[in-house]
């Protein structure tokens, strides 16, 4: 249904997020108890408002922002207008207009939020708020304000903490039931021999194996663990991250390693984890089969492990959205976009990198470097 009247016009709610033009783009698709869990995890005022520019969510650090204009505490469904000063909303709205308009994936401006007028970083993150009643997600803008200075570092670290453990005890009570399920489904399969009935419990199979994934990658994301690290060989780490992927006949796989491949300093099971979600990912990319290669070369003071698909490839537009937490371009359903997201943090608190190359008709191929074992 058409969503109210926002700073850049109508947008539809209850459908799939829209640029000005009306075209259908992919989107950071998210469940409102997910979003919450984001918002709250934030070490900055952080907010979400749906098309019309009403608050949907926000943090305590936001209610201190909003309260200098407002005079009392925000709440949900008020109009971000009456919280914040002129100038700053129509400086969002512009920012929230060029993200509609397809001029990126997200949009940053500087407002002012007091009377000195010293202006804010403002990062807007569009977003995909999916209700869960069947009906595409709707459209909404995370609005981060990035001021320092707003928490101590030892309340972010207590937060962060709590955060874990409610994400572990999620974690714990959703895998338990997924595990019993996975395990009926197996057993069965493995007697029953009607076809129709196997095609059913191959597709359980499926959506298990997709809801522990998922459940696994918010723990990832809430814990923010730091690595522990040791001298590593890369291809082993590469062969075990194999083992647990399952390869059909129907992929192509060739591995081609440099000879006297240095080690490097890593956590090996965070950088299994990394290899793991970029193995997954080209598998996705060739739902029908194809080519997936495997290449660990050094370079200079580089160790790094390419692996590219023969998949479609990545659009042009999305390549500068795929690091972003919740951008997903799978269909609705079949991903909540936090696996990159979380590879790319892994990789930079390796003192690494992850790059992307793709050419649409051709496929993708992500890389990860790492210094050399006695560089790192």
């Amino acid at each position: 249904m058409p969503g109210p009247s926002g700073p850049w016009g109508k947008v539809q709610l209850n459908d799939a997020p829209v640029t000005g033009d009306g075209r259908s783009t992919p989107g950071n698709s998210i469940s409102p108890a997910l979003l919450g869990v984001i918002v709250e995890s934030s070490s900055y005022p952080t907010l979400v408002v749906d098309a019309g520019m009403a608050l949907v969510q926000l943090n305590q650090d936001a209610q201190e922002v909003l309260r200098a204009k407002g005079g009392g505490g925000a709440k949900p469904g008020e109009d971000l207008a009456d919280l914040l000063p002129g100038e700053s909303y129509e400086a969002i709205a512009v920012s929230i207009g060029q993200c509609l308009k397809g001029r990126g994936g997200h949009s940053e401006c500087k407002v002012p939020l007091d009377m000195t007028g010293k202006r804010v970083p403002v990062l807007i993150i569009p977003v995909g708020i999916d209700a869960g009643d069947g009906k595409r997600p709707g459209q909404a803008f995370l609005l981060i304000f990035k001021m320092e200075g707003r928490r101590s570092k030892d309340m972010q670290a207590a937060k962060l903490a709590t955060l874990g453990e409610f994400a572990a005890g999620i974690a714990h009570e959703l895998n338990t039931p997924l595990a019993s399920i996975s395990l009926i489904a197996e057993n069965l399969l493995d007697e029953v021999k009607d076809e129709e009935v196997r095609r059913q419990l191959r597709k359980i199979l499926t959506q298990v194996e997709f809801s522990a994934r998922t459940v696994q990658e918010i723990l990832a994301f809430a814990r923010k663990e730091n690595p522990t690290f040791e001298l590593v060989d890369l291809r082993k780490v590469l062969d075990e991250s194999l083992e647990k992927v399952r390869l059909e006949r129907k992929y192509r796989l060739r591995v081609e390693v440099q000879d006297d491949l240095p080690k490097v300093k890593a956590d090996p099971f965070q950088l299994q984890e990394v290899l793991i979600n970029i193995l997954r990912n080209a598998k996705d990319a060739m739902k029908d089969g194809g080519d997936l290669t495997l290449r660990l070369s050094a370079d200079g003071d580089w160790v790094e492990v390419a692996i590219g698909d023969s998949g479609e490839g990545i659009p042009t537009e999305n390549l500068g959205r795929i690091f972003q937490p919740f951008f997903t371009t799978k269909a609705h359903g079949q991903g909540v976009g936090l696996g990159l997201s979380i590879c790319q943090r892994i990789i930079s608190n390796h003192r690494g990198e992850l790059l992307v190359s793709s050419k649409m008709g051709k496929g993708t191929t992500f890389t990860v470097r790492l210094p050399r074992g006695e560089n790192a």
